[in-house]
C-alpha cells in the first residue's frame, strides 16, 4: 500500500511539474492546489471500492496475494504511470520550441494502447465497468492536451512527414504539434474510443442491465464534454497563448453547470427547462435519467451534439491547415531542389 501511494504522489507530482509549464496563474496554483488532492481522493476512493466489490478490504487489494489484485494492481500503475508521463510530456510541449515535436510520442502512445483496448474489451479480458474507467483514462489526458495545443506549423516539424511522400503528409495531418492536427487526432482517438466501449460483451449482448442505452448516453456524454471545450473557445478565445488555461476552465466550468442543472430539475420535478442547454453534452446525463422519454431517444441525441461538435471542430481545423498550405508547400518545394 505504501508503495502505491509512492507511486500515486510521483504522479500526481509529475502533473504539477507539467501544469507549472501554463502561463495562467490560475492554471500552475489553484488547480494543484485544489485539483490533485480531490484526484488522489478520488483515485483512493476508487481502490476502495474496487476492494470492497471484490469482496476484501483494501489491505488485501494491495497485498498481492491473489491473480486479480496483481492484475488491478498492475493496471493501476499502468494508468498513473501513463498520466504522469503524458503531463510531463505537456510541460515539454509547452515550455519548448515551435520547432520540436513533442506531440507525435505522446498521441502514438494513446493510439496504440486505444487499438490495444479494442480486442481486450472485445473478448471481455477486462470487466465489465473496468473497460470504460480505462478508456477515459487513455483518451481523456491526450484529447485535453492535443486540444489545448499552441503552437505555430513551422517546416522544420513539417519536413520529416513530407519527405514521406502523400502517406507521410496525411500522417502529419493527425501528428503535427498543432491545435488543427489535435483536433483531427482527438476525433479519430474518440472513434476507437466509442468502438472500445462498445466492443465490450456486456454492451454487445446486454449481459448486465446497467450496461443499457441510458448508460451509453451517460459515457457518450463524458466523452463529448472533452470536445465541448474546445467549440466553446474556437469562437469566443482567439488567443492561442491562453489555450490550455481556457480549455481547463470551460472544462470545469460546464461541470459545474452540470451540478446546478441537476440540483435545479431535482427541486423542479420537471426537467423540460433542461433542453435550452442541450448544445452541451453533459446535460443529457440529466435527461436520461429524469426525462420522461425512452433512452433510445436520448442516445440518438447525445450521438447528434457529439456529432455536431465533431463537425464542426474538423471544419474549422481544415480551415486552419488551408491558411497553413504555404508553409508545408514552401517545405515540400525545398525538399524537391534538395
Amino acid at each position: 500500500m505504501l508503495v502505491l501511494l509512492f507511486l500515486t504522489s510521483i504522479a500526481l507530482t509529475a502533473v504539477t511539474v507539467g501544469l507549472s509549464g501554463c502561463n495562467s496563474v490560475i492554471i500552475r496554483s489553484l488547480l494543484p492546489i485544489f485539483g490533485l488532492p480531490a484526484l488522489l481522493w478520488t483515485l483512493l476512493m476508487m481502490m476502495t471500492f474496487g476492494a470492497r466489490f471484490a469482496g476484501g478490504s483494501l489491505a488485501d487489494f494491495c497485498s498481492l496475494a491473489d491473480p486479480d489484485t496483481r492484475i488491478a494492481v498492475a493496471a493501476y500503475v499502468l494508468c498513473i504511470s501513463y498520466g504522469g508521463l503524458s503531463m510531463l510530456s505537456l510541460g515539454a510541449s509547452l515550455i519548448a520550441p515551435a520547432a520540436e515535436n513533442h506531440s507525435i510520442w505522446r498521441r502514438l502512445a494513446a493510439l496504440v494502447a486505444m487499438v490495444v483496448l479494442i480486442p481486450l474489451n472485445y473478448f471481455g479480458i477486462l470487466d465489465d465497468g473496468l473497460h470504460a474507467m480505462v478508456l477515459f483514462i487513455i483518451a481523456g489526458p491526450a484529447i485535453v492536451i492535443a486540444l489545448s495545443e499552441s503552437a505555430p506549423l513551422v517546416s522544420s516539424v513539417c519536413e520529416p512527414f513530407l519527405k514521406r511522400g502523400p502517406l507521410g503528409k496525411l500522417v502529419g495531418l493527425f501528428f503535427y504539434p498543432v491545435w488543427a492536427s489535435g483536433v483531427l487526432f482527438s476525433v479519430l482517438l474518440g472513434v476507437l474510443g466509442v468502438v472500445a466501449l462498445l466492443a465490450h460483451p456486456a454492451v454487445r449482448n446486454n449481459t448486465y442491465s446497467v450496461w443499457n442505452n441510458e448508460m451509453i448516453t451517460i459515457m457518450l456524454a463524458l466523452l463529448g464534454s472533452l470536445f465541448f471545450p474546445a467549440v466553446w473557445q474556437t469562437f469566443f478565445f482567439r488567443g492561442d497563448g491562453q489555450r490550455l488555461a481556457n480549455y481547463l476552465l470551460i472544462l470545469v466550468g460546464s461541470y459545474v453547470m452540470l451540478g446546478i442543472l441537476a440540483m435545479l430539475a431535482d427541486a423542479m420535478n420537471n426537467p423540460d427547462f433542461i433542453w435550452f442547454f442541450a448544445w452541451n453534452p453533459l446535460t443529457f446525463i440529466i435527461l436520461t435519467s429524469e426525462g420522461k422519454a425512452p433512452d433510445s431517444f436520448y442516445l440518438a441525441w447525445v450521438c447528434a451534439v457529439d456529432g455536431l461538435l465533431a463537425l464542426m471542430l474538423v471544419t474549422h481545423a481544415l480551415m486552419i491547415f488551408r491558411k497553413s498550405a504555404t508553409v508545408m508547400d514552401e517545405t515540400e518545394a525545398t525538399l524537391h531542389s534538395d
